[in-house]
């Protein structure tokens, strides 16, 4: 039943203008009727007053015109009522595909910052994939050049003197292990400084001079190793391939006066870290180093 009475409501209210013409043509139509009725009772009545009706006659005309006009003005202002109304449509709808558009904006600007922040994290992974590859394949590069190493060991057996070649570790072992001795046995920290530098200059001319690739390799080791996340991780596993002999003879070499660079390396990287509760060494080694060779 409601819904009857709204559909007859919004058919009235398209039709208003049809309405409103006929009501105004009927009364006109009733005016004109009535004037032609007095007209024909007044034609026994003297001519003044029959031609003053006839004239009343034409006033029905602009009564309809009159009505007319104000239908027109209504008319009008209706339509720009409803003009008006769609303008009003019209901007709340833009006003909602606007706010659409700026939402999803948003989620593509949202979307482009996560596949943007996953990019990066992809090009870290990658980049750290290939400085962790560098460093291994540095690393390998090392244990070549340290094999590479060698020095001629005699031996007499039952009278006959026997030479062998060492080579690698075993070669810096047989080279470094008699002034390694001293120093653990607390003797090394007596020695003069004329003795020192005689040691030293020996291992600095048998690493820098003739097997200066290990030196350099080790070096550029250290330096991929502090450039990667979590550097220390690093360091250890690049000083876990060298041995108490390695470093020892490292030691001495950074004190050679053409040497800071070796100097440096092993306070900067904490070389002595191994050593740190052997008393003998750290006390030799802290008279030419700073205490910072002694941690990572």
């Amino acid at each position: 039943m409601n819904g009857k009475k709204i559909v007859i409501s919004k058919w009235v209210s398209a039709n208003w203008v049809l309405f409103a013409v006929i009501g105004v043509m009927g009364s006109w139509l009733l005016n004109l009727g009535l004037g032609w009725l007095q007209l024909w009772h007044a034609l026994n009545a003297d001519e003044a007053i029959n031609a003053g009706v006839f004239g009343d006659m034409f006033g029905a005309v602009n009564a309809l015109f009159s009505g007319l006009s104000i239908i027109g003005i209504i008319y009008a202002i209706r339509q720009q009522d409803e003009q008006l109304k769609l303008a009003r449509e019209e901007v709340k709808t833009a006003q909602e595909t606007l706010k659409i558009a700026i939402e999803d904006a948003d989620k593509t600007k949202e979307i482009l910052n996560d596949q943007q922040l996953q990019s990066r994290r992809q090009i870290e992974v990658l980049h750290l994939q290939r400085q962790e590859s560098t460093f291994f394949q540095i690393i390998s590069n090392l244990i070549k050049s340290e094999e590479a190493i060698s020095v001629e060991s005699t031996k007499t057996m039952n009278g006959i003197r026997q030479s062998t070649t060492l080579i690698g570790k075993e070669a810096i072992y047989k080279l470094v292990v008699p002034h390694a001795q001293r120093i653990f046995s607390g003797e090394m920290i007596k020695a003069s400084q004329s003795e020192l530098n005689n040691t030293s200059d020996l291992l600095y001319t048998f690493f820098i001079l003739n097997n200066g690739s290990y030196v350099r390799i080790l070096q550029t080791a250290f330096d991929v190793a502090n450039s990667l996340p979590n550097s220390k991780f690093y360091k250890n596993i690049l000083m876990s391939n060298m041995s108490v002999t390695q470093i020892i003879a490292l030691g001495f070499i950074g004190m050679h006066e053409k040497a800071p660079h070796i100097k440096t390396l092993i306070e900067f990287n904490g070389i002595f870290s191994l050593f740190e509760s052997e008393i003998n060494i750290r006390d030799f080694f802290l008279k030419h180093y700073d205490k910072c060779s002694f941690s990572i």
